[in-house]
């Protein structure tokens, strides 16, 4: 499986990942979906959300962000929405580290894992005031 076409999405590497998250596809949809790209197999791997839908950043095309080393974290900011979004994601890289290690899901026991717990965890929504916002964004 691969990502379908798009522009304006977000990228960075990371260790021996290329983390991808949003962009609009050729329908002009933009999207909030995150896929991993290994390095060394040169594999996709799409993080199936499994239809939870709370506590994920909004589709966002053309948005910024950068690791924050010392948090373990990727902040994703700015960007253009379907709405106005004024929020900060916070991508946790230990948890998706752990799920590419068993991203095939049918080979480990979920009372171990609870592949849907890691998921909730995977993200941190802030929502920031407008000028506050606008604050960081351009520091």
């Amino acid at each position: 499986m691969v990502p379908e076409l798009r522009y304006g999405q977000f990228m960075i590497n990371f260790n021996s990942f290329v983390i991808m998250y949003g962009g609009m596809n050729i329908e002009n949809k933009i999207l909030n979906d995150l896929w991993v790209l290994d390095l060394i197999t040169m594999e996709w791997l799409l993080v199936d959300y499994h239809g939870q839908t709370n506590n994920f950043p909004k589709p966002k095309f053309l948005a910024s962000g950068e690791i924050l080393e010392n948090t373990g974290q990727i902040i994703i900011h700015g960007g253009k929405s379907t709405s106005e979004d004024k929020s900060l994601a916070f991508l946790n890289l230990n948890i998706l580290l752990e799920i590419i290690r068993f991203k095939d899901i049918s080979n480990y026991d979920d009372q171990y894992f609870n592949y849907v717990s890691k998921i909730n965890n995977l993200w941190k929504i802030v929502e920031v005031e407008s000028n506050i916002y606008n604050i960081i964004i351009f520091i």
